[in-house]
């Protein structure tokens, strides 16, 4: 009995030698990613920066044409003279955002797929009165916007329904 115990102690000690003789050495380097080189760090940073201002760009162009179709609906109405040159402003900014968004075909993040299913749900959803008292109060706000985005600057703004998502 004590043969065969030795036997297959014998049998599993050469398999195991054989096995971890046999295989390949492969040793785990993960470490050697601890500290990404600053170029590394900088071609990331700008890819990431570069998506996210192409979202920021597509969400502006969102808000525009909002503001655009409101402002035209008024034109018409007892405003219709202060209404004007607002209008003719963001209908040249619409139009040069379209140029810019044109130019890029890219897939979205989660957060902007789910900011614009929101904004569109809002847009069907609520009365032309009550867009209109939502945007027409922020057109200074969205005019600032602009400026923020042509800068490539993050700004601060109170959110409202319409709002953008954070993109930090």
């Amino acid at each position: 009995m004590e043969s065969s115990m030795l036997g297959k102690v014998l049998i599993l000690t050469s398999t195991f030698l054989l096995t971890a003789e046999g295989a390949p050495v492969t040793k785990c380097f993960i470490s050697k990613y601890r500290d990404l080189p600053p170029s590394e760090i900088k071609a990331i940073k700008l890819l990431k920066d570069t998506y996210e201002s192409y979202e920021r760009l597509i969400v502006l162009k969102h808000k525009v044409d909002l503001a655009v179709e409101i402002l035209a609906n008024m034109t018409n109405s007892s405003l219709s003279k202060n209404v004007i040159k607002p209008l003719e402003d963001l209908q040249i900014i619409e139009n040069d955002l379209k140029i810019c968004i044109s130019n890029h075909r890219t897939q979205h993040s989660h957060q902007f797929k789910h900011w614009l299913h929101h904004f569109n749900k809002t847009k069907k959803m609520e009365s032309p009165e009550c867009l209109q008292k939502v945007v027409i109060p922020r057109i200074f706000q969205l005019r600032q916007e602009v400026v923020c985005v042509a800068q490539d600057k993050i700004c601060e703004k109170k959110r409202s329904r319409l709002s953008s998502p954070s993109m930090n």
